[in-house]
């Protein structure tokens, strides 16, 4: 059993790295780079380093 990769923004919400890209595809039909927090009471957005630092591992290329 592997464990998922977790990901966090400066807010500390935790989840796994897919749970954020899928996030992050719903997200980016609705603004441009920046990301908001996937807990539902948080309002916190990414900035453009932090939405880069999700993307790292070039999953990026799902969008294109």
């Amino acid at each position: 059993f592997q464990r998922p990769f977790l990901f966090s923004f400066a807010c500390g919400h935790v989840a796994c790295h897919s749970c954020w890209l899928v996030h992050a595809k719903h997200e980016s039909r609705a603004r441009s780079t920046a990301i908001s927090c996937l807990h539902p009471s948080c309002d916190y957005v990414s900035n453009d380093i932090e939405s880069a630092a999700l993307f790292s591992d070039g999953t990026i290329d799902v969008f294109h």
